[in-house]
């Protein structure tokens, strides 16, 4: 695969699977031994946790959100730096529903293989997320 053709897998995947929610995408995209790596869940994520997250995340806690994005690719890599904006609408790690708008930024490595995402890291802004939602104090 070319680095256009890596690119354009992962553009895909953020406008057509995260901004119009359509999971289904992951199962053409994704390989079915695909594993995510995310600091803030310390366990390997399959695609059965990708799908559960991307409905929760997206369609429960956040359904406004928009991800903008950069995307650049390698043969084997695509590297995407996010934009998020959303209202928070939805409990997220033990935080009720504060219907507060909040926007950070994030990047998602991807290993790419035959066309398919098979590893990818995510990276993001989850303390600037949290102080925007009150759960913790803005340094003076």
């Amino acid at each position: 695969m070319s680095e256009a053709d890596n690119k354009a897998i992962i553009r895909r995947f953020i406008e057509e699977g995260l901004n119009r929610r359509n999971a289904a995408l992951i199962d053409e995209i994704y390989s079915a031994d695909y594993t995510g790596h995310d600091p803030e869940r310390p366990a390997p994520r399959n695609l059965t946790d990708l799908k559960q997250g991307m409905a929760g995340l997206l369609g429960k806690v956040f359904p406004d959100a928009i991800l903008h994005r950069a995307t650049h690719g390698r043969r084997r890599f695509g590297r995407m730096a996010l934009a998020f904006r959303a209202t928070h609408q939805g409990e997220i790690m033990g935080i009720p529903a504060t219907g507060k708008q909040i926007s950070f930024g994030g990047m998602n490595l991807f290993r790419l293989e035959n066309g398919k995402v098979v590893e990818n890291w995510v990276y993001r802004d989850a303390v600037g997320m949290m102080r925007q939602l009150g759960a913790l104090p803005t340094p003076s």
